[in-house]
């Protein structure tokens, strides 16, 4: 809960002063929502220093649409990154129109959408092949790629998101029931995962220590896991398409430049359904929400697609 009379109406109530204001008091958000917040404070702090234009509760939508202009040309952001920034402020005005500025946000604001337009966009993940050339890499002589190893195959067996891993402690760990069992901070929910017998064998190798698994920041994480991606030879060009504003911009790197931590959950999410989970099992595991945001994966096996013809027609 907030403290509504900490609220002053004012018409030209400034959204940066507010996001500050909301982010201080509020008790019951998480931080990194919080943390998404005040990210886009700053960017609109800049879009306001660099323009001379002041983002307020009452600006129409020639304002918003000079602000999105901003983040495509002088921050050269994508359509996907674009979309975020504007679904985010659009989250800090409904939050705003519970509190005394109902009155004077200007609803148009609430209405504007920036479509992402990356439904057909390439997934990036893992073929079984690829992930047994990652398995069958021997590290006996580097415990850090080892354990960098670790983490991102328990991502690929088990579909958990970096924040997840990290936050992952032993009681998390029923042995009796054969399940992992955490909270997850993004959907706010309890989820259950089957301990499967690959996830044993990494868990067995960290039964005596402090944590489940090493802890590492994401940016290291990421960097390792390129690194792993080059030793087991991942060179396929993988070409990556994205849109800023009406351009098409395409870039080909080797799949070992393309992958990070997220490959791992989207790996598990593509192998699962190339090896017949039904989507609400997956879905299940993979604490996804909608099919919308599972419905790129349905298509992303090639394999998947030759094995099913081969089926069909030989």
């Amino acid at each position: 809960m907030i403290n509504k009379t900490r609220f002053k109406i004012n018409q030209s109530e400034n959204i940066v002063d507010f996001i500050h204001l909301f982010c201080t008091e509020t008790l019951v958000h998480r931080n990194g929502t919080k943390k998404h917040f005040l990210s886009t404070a700053n960017v609109i702090k800049d879009y306001e220093i660099v323009t001379g234009v002041k983002f307020n509760f009452c600006s129409n939508l020639s304002t918003l649409n000079s602000f999105c202009n901003y983040l495509l040309i002088d921050r050269k952001v994508n359509n996907i990154t674009l979309s975020k920034y504007v679904s985010t402020l659009k989250s800090i005005l409904r939050h705003a129109a519970k509190h005394p500025y109902n009155k004077i946000i200007n609803k148009q604001l609430l209405t504007f959408s920036a479509p992402r337009n990356d439904r057909h966009f390439e997934v990036v993940a893992l073929t079984i092949d690829e992930l047994k050339r990652i398995e069958s890499l021997l590290l006996t002589d580097n415990r850090r790629l080892q354990k960098i190893k670790n983490i991102f195959l328990f991502s690929c067996y088990t579909g958990l998101r970096y924040g997840d891993i990290i936050r992952l402690q032993h009681h998390n760990i029923h042995y009796d029931e054969m399940m992992i069992k955490i909270y997850v901070e993004k959907t706010e929910k309890f989820l259950t995962i089957p301990i499967t017998k690959p996830i044993k064998e990494i868990l067995d190798q960290y039964s005596h220590e402090k944590r489940p698994l090493p802890k590492i920041s994401n940016q290291k994480l990421n960097d390792a896991i390129k690194q792993l991606g080059k030793l087991a030879g991942l060179n396929e060009p993988v070409e990556k398409v994205r849109y800023v504003g009406a351009e098409r911009k395409e870039t080909v790197k080797s799949k070992w430049q393309q992958i990070s931590s997220i490959t791992g959950r989207k790996t598990f999410v593509s192998l699962s359904l190339e090896k017949g989970m039904s989507v609400p099992q997956v879905m299940s595991v993979s604490d996804h929400v909608d099919m919308r945001s599972l419905s790129r994966y349905i298509d992303v096996s090639a394999n998947q697609k030759r094995k099913s013809m081969e089926t069909a027609w030989n």
